[in-house]
């Protein structure tokens, strides 16, 4: 079997085949078997089933039989099979298989290993079939199984560069970028998100309640919502508090050693908020909620805090002044209502122009 990154408590992993293949003067009876746990984790409790792989595929099947379950008693100690007549046999020139799996303890941490093997010819004791002599045991030992290397389903918190920006929004939009951020799950398992709990900064200073929530998840990972691209998760009425978005079903499945992007957008209505009122939203990874999609154990995140950049609403203004030719001050009688404006002579009378 392959090396394979596991739970520390999997069960059923295949950990050690073998082929078992009886000269031509007579059958073989296996009566004794050893195999030898090794590896950083510590094996006690390590349990390993043996399997007769009746087909010699690898893979344990329905109908193949259980030979027998045995324990390991320490740290790197042994586990020691012992058969009767008709249990593990190989008729002459023939190959027999037998397939070992293991349940680990669940007592290894992250990244420590456990492996079994056969460690030498004197570990199998084995007999002719006919004459009940010890038979001569051959091969070039050790036979190594894999390494199964302890994980946990993981899941990551970051944020895609860039960062939705601060900028200035207008009471009315519809679609403000406020926080992007970035899933990724480890190699051993898809991971489902459940819930994710948006909070708005201290420096929030605007009523989140005027704002309607909305989670996409980015399709094309580029912070900008596309109608026919991106994807509509949840929408939630905005809240001072928090913003939850939740789904028992999930709200999204992060691949195993892939990432998805989510966007969050605010739409502010009528009344929309008031100029220089300023909204920001964080998302830290103890707001995650998420579990194995396979397992369906609790995963904890990990990552920063992850917050977006400081919207702060703005509107159009309006400034007067005087102009640039404006009229000068002047001299009126109270009451007047026009003004002597200019005089001018012509042919000796005095002509009075008014406006």
């Amino acid at each position: 079997p392959p090396a394979q990154n596991v739970f520390n408590n999997a069960s059923g992993v295949s950990a050690l085949h073998l082929s078992l293949q009886a000269g031509p003067n007579d059958g073989i009876r296996v009566t004794a078997l050893t195999l030898r746990a090794s590896g950083s984790a510590n094996d006690t409790g390590l349990q390993v089933d043996l399997y007769r792989d009746t087909n010699g595929n690898g893979t344990l099947e329905g109908g193949e039989p259980l030979l027998q379950s045995q324990t390991v008693a320490g740290d790197d100690g042994a586990a020691t099979f012992g058969f009767g007549a008709g249990v593990l046999e190989v008729a002459a020139g023939q190959t027999g298989f037998v397939l070992a799996r293991v349940t680990l303890p669940g007592t290894a941490g992250v990244g420590q290993t456990h492996a079994i093997r056969l460690q030498a010819a004197s570990d199998v004791t084995a007999q002719g079939l006919t004459t009940a002599a010890a038979a001569s045991v051959l091969g070039t030992y050790p036979l190594q199984g894999p390494t199964l290397t302890a994980q946990t389903t993981s899941l990551t918190l970051s944020g895609p560069a860039p960062q939705s920006p601060a900028e200035s929004v207008f009471p009315n939009a519809s679609e403000v970028r406020m926080l992007r951020v970035q899933l990724d799950a480890g190699a051993l398992e898809a991971v489902r998100v459940t819930q994710l709990i948006f909070r708005p900064t201290g420096a929030s200073s605007g009523d989140d309640t005027a704002a309607t929530a909305r989670l996409y998840l980015d399709q094309n990972n580029n912070g900008t919502v596309e109608v026919g691209t991106d994807t509509l998760i949840q929408t939630q009425p905005g809240a001072n508090a928090s913003v939850t978005f939740t789904a028992a079903g999930g709200l999204v499945d992060v691949p195993a050693s892939g990432s998805r992007q989510l966007l969050v957008v605010y739409g502010l209505g009528a009344p929309g908020p008031a100029a220089g009122d300023a909204f920001q939203l964080a998302l830290a990874s103890a707001d995650v909620t998420a579990q194995g999609l396979g397992s369906a154990a609790p995963v904890t995140a990990s990552g920063a805090t992850q917050t977006g950049g400081l919207k702060t609403v703005a509107i159009g203004t309006l400034s007067l002044a005087p102009g640039a030719n404006n009229p000068t001050a002047a001299q009126a009688f109270a009451g007047q209502t026009r003004v002597l404006q200019q005089v001018r002579r012509r042919e000796g009378s005095d002509v009075v122009a008014v406006r």
